[in-house]
């Protein structure tokens, strides 16, 4: 008799037995310990309902196991909390048909399992005993059990690659999906899948879901607010969802206010065995001791983007290893890659709730002294690489690549990153604007003055040629507000003048003679004569603006007497141009010629091009309406020349507007429309609206002379209430007599006149008023 033991996993029950060779003549065969077939095991936990809408990522997984000829692996990895479990599980659901025999499904993450103790339960849920049996062992009977069938095994929590291979089966036909927080790049043949934080729209529509609240119109602004607090994480969301579930008296936006005010939103965050705290701590603690210092470390970034060189001054380390530091966060997910910049640095922040957690361990490890050394040392390098830039770029005139002469010293680490800056400066800092200006924030902040002129004396200067209007606003405020902390009454009411020349130059006239009165206040009170003068003549150019030109005629003519009697050459040329544009809005124009033709020379004596430029276009316009728009296209051009020269782009593109207005005169409407195209997406990309608006008025224009008045006039009357709302007439009244002359004979057209006159009068204008009362005659 032979008998014929089975290997307990049942393969051989209920299977045809075919013996051959000399047991095959009529010989007894006993087949004994063979475990009876039982349903194919499936231990996947619940598909949860209310599930984020990962429909794409869902799709993916499941269509990677449509080739029963291989054996498929995928691993899902991302930071924690995000939803990888879900959406192992929720394939796992879809796959089921497709992996007859079973799906086994074992979780890791802060159980501590141990793969043996997941090897026995594996095989014991396949009918197999395996007391006793080594690792190894295990191993082959596990992966011999399997061959031939199609089992899936998910596998939620890997800590590493070599945790799971011993789980993985080996054959075609079967497949493993593994869930992880950095990728496990050492499985071989894996489908890597990241997963990240869900787009804000796909966050509040789980928000809703998990709270039991139908987002609307009235509700979606405090729904995306609260997203936003919880940093669009799926777990951050399941647990504001749950909150909101069982506090009737909160709705979302009462949660998201509790979330801002509490010291540490990760204190909300938790409600019953749900924490995110725990979730990201977790992550941390799997990290070595100079990987966890560094995640502290970066909790001084105050959550902005950052280049991988920040950890070297911070931990006083060098910049190769905090490339390397930064990097091997990046793995473990606690660091996230935003983008490349034009320069090619690639540059990262951290997740709003893994900053929380390490600002949160930074306070409770690192002393006071330590952190405010670290940030010293931070806000010094910052300062240094700005400083490189605005040297570079005074040097060299321009925004664009330059060769600079450059000895870092051999002790230098930052030499290349310096050159880098040098030869490129606009573009390095449009590209790393935001650590800069945290770092003037923090300097401000502690009252760093001697800092605070140089940061933002470096970031203006480039500034200027950057696309970032609200930037510069920002840095004026900055730089009030620690002039102001200081008690430095001259420094105030100097970041008092800075920021109304700004506000001025940006249309934001209100604003702008908010802080210019009381700059002057403050110079007559220091009794300083040369700087009430300049901020006097500053003020001028802001009355002319909304049309107080009398006013501003005044203050220009006193201010130019001053600058005369102290040999000022630049401010001089400033107050010519001014009392030209003056004479100009008030048609003036032999007075006008004369101002202009004086600032000129003076602003080519003492060599500043770029207020040269400025007076040429102005200049130029004067011309255009006297009628003389052949003289004002060669004026914009030289314009044009010397902005390109000096890398402005807008002005650049503002005397792009100026030589569209002339070509429009002469009928010249493709090459116009051509010009007010490229000068409005500057315009738009600057943030400059008033001349967005401008160039969108000669756009109107060019809807005229090509005969489409009826599409005109609606834009004409836009544009006309536009400079109303900015309280800029003179522009408006250019639009009102365009405007009148375009719409039909009525009481519309009638009361576009008689608000030019009204303007006119204003301006102290005479031709202007006398062309509107002519034409208003003839209707």
């Amino acid at each position: 008799m032979v008998e014929l033991h089975g290997d307990g996993s049942g393969a051989l029950a209920g299977r045809d037995t075919t013996v051959t060779g000399d047991y095959a003549a009529g010989r007894d065969i006993v087949i004994s310990n063979l475990v009876p077939p039982r349903a194919a095991p499936f231990t996947a936990p619940l598909d949860v309902a209310v599930f984020a809408d990962r429909a794409a990522e869902t799709s993916e997984i499941v269509g990677m196991f449509g080739d029963t000829g291989t054996m498929v692996l995928v691993n899902l990895f991302g930071p924690g909390g995000v939803g990888k479990s879900a959406l192992a599980i929720r394939a796992a659901h879809r796959l089921r048909d497709r992996f007859p025999d079973g799906i086994l499904y074992a979780a890791f993450g802060s159980e501590s399992r141990h793969t043996v103790d997941v090897l026995a339960e594996f095989l014991h849920l396949l009918g197999h005993r395996a007391e006793g049996a080594t690792e190894d062992r295990m191993v082959a009977e596990f992966r011999t059990v399997v061959a031939g069938r199609r089992v899936l095994v998910v596998l939620d929590g890997a800590a590493s690659a070599a945790q799971i291979i011993p789980l993985l089966p080996s054959t075609a036909g079967s497949g493993a999906i593994v869930t992880s927080r950095p990728p496990l790049a050492a499985l071989s043949g894996a489908e890597l899948i990241e997963v990240p934080v869900l787009p804000e729209a796909d966050s509040v529509a789980l928000l809703g879901s998990l709270a039991r609240v139908r987002i609307d119109a009235a509700n979606v602004d405090q729904a995306a607010r609260l997203a936003h607090m919880c940093g669009r994480l799926p777990l951050a969301l399941r647990v504001a969802g749950a909150k909101l579930r069982t506090r009737a008296d909160w709705d979302m936006g009462r949660l998201a206010d509790r979330m801002v005010a509490a010291v540490n939103r990760l204190d909300i965050l938790r409600i019953g065995d749900l924490e995110v705290r725990a979730t990201l701590l977790t992550s941390y603690s799997d990290r070595d001791p100079d990987e966890q210092r560094a995640l502290r470390a970066l909790a001084l970034t105050d959550g902005d983007e950052f280049a991988g060189w920040v950890l070297a001054p911070l931990l006083e380390v060098s910049a190769a290893r905090s490339e390397r530091l930064v990097d091997r966060l990046v793995y473990a997910q606690l660091v996230l890659v935003t983008r490349v910049d034009g320069t090619g640095q690639t540059l990262y922040r951290l997740h709003d709730l893994v900053h929380d957690l390490a600002r949160e361990l930074l306070m409770s490890t690192e002393s006071a002294a330590e952190r405010t050394a670290m940030l010293d040392r931070l806000n010094d390098r910052y300062l240094d690489l700005v400083e490189t830039a605005a040297r570079a770029l005074r040097e060299h005139g321009s925004g664009g690549r330059t060769t600079v002469p450059f000895d870092p010293g051999p002790d230098d680490e930052f030499a290349g990153l310096r050159r880098e800056i040098a030869s490129a400066p606009v573009t390095w800092f449009a590209a790393g604007r935001d650590g800069i200006l945290a770092s003037l924030r923090r300097v401000a902040r502690d009252g760093r003055m001697d800092r605070v002129d140089r940061f933002a004396g470096a970031m203006l200067a480039l500034l200027i040629l950057t696309p970032f209007a609200e930037d510069r606003i920002q840095v004026h405020r900055l730089v009030l507000e620690a002039s102001g902390r200081a008690g430095d009454r001259a420094r105030l009411a100097g970041a008092q003048r800075d920021l109304g020349r700004a506000f001025r130059d940006f249309g934001r006239y209100p604003e702008s003679r908010e802080h210019l009165e009381a700059a002057i206040d403050g110079y007559q009170q220091l009794g300083d004569a040369q700087a009430l003068a300049e901020t006097r003549l500053i003020y001028a150019v802001l009355l002319r603006s909304v049309g107080e030109n009398q006013a501003a005629r005044e203050l220009t003519v006193a201010s130019l007497a001053h600058f005369e009697a102290t040999g000022e050459q630049g401010w001089q040329a400033y107050a010519h141009r001014t009392l030209g544009v003056v004479h100009r809005d008030q048609a003036d124009w032999p007075a006008a010629t004369a101002s202009f033709e004086r600032a000129l020379e003076l602003f080519r004596a003492v060599g500043d091009r770029h207020r040269e430029g400025v007076c040429l276009v102005h200049y130029g316009s004067a011309l255009r309406q006297q009628g003389d728009p052949g003289r004002a296209l060669a004026l914009y051009a030289q314009a044009k020349d010397i902005f390109a020269a000096l890398s402005f782009p807008l002005w650049e593109a503002i005397a792009q507007v100026h030589r569209a207005a002339s070509l429009l005169d002469l009928g010249v409407r493709e090459e116009a429309g051509d010009l007010l195209d490229r000068a409005l997406r500057t315009f738009v990309e600057i943030g400059d609206l008033r001349w967005a608006d401008i160039a969108e008025y000669h756009r109107a224009r060019r809807d005229l002379v090509a005969g489409d008045v009826a599409g005109a006039v609606p834009r004409l009357e836009r544009s006309a209430a536009r400079f109303r709302e900015l309280g800029d007439p003179y522009s408006e009244s250019l639009v009102l007599l365009t405007l009148g002359k375009a719409q039909t004979p009525g009481q519309a057209s009638r009361f576009t006149l008689q608000r030019l006159i009204e303007n006119a009068r204003r301006l102290g204008n005479p031709e202007l008023e006398g062309a509107a009362a002519r034409l208003l005659d003839s209707r």
